[in-house]
């Protein structure tokens, strides 16, 4: 069964290169690809969507 999880992000230069499934940087594209692998393997699929900066809830956390 697939399960389906959605991740609020403000980076959006790593929203932009996992849409595209690439970007210029090799460790990135390294990490993009290991994790759809992973995420393949799992039965995961996840939607990357941007919220601003100033709305993101887990900005004080990190």
């Amino acid at each position: 069964m697939l399960i389906y999880i959605l991740i609020h992000s403000d980076n959006k230069g790593a929203i932009s290169a996992f849409h595209k499934g690439h970007c210029l940087n090799l460790t990135s594209n390294t990490c993009i690809k290991c994790t759809e692998a992973t995420l393949c393997v799992v039965d995961l699929s996840i939607s990357l969507i941007y919220v601003h900066t100033s709305i993101n809830l887990a900005d004080p956390i990190s």
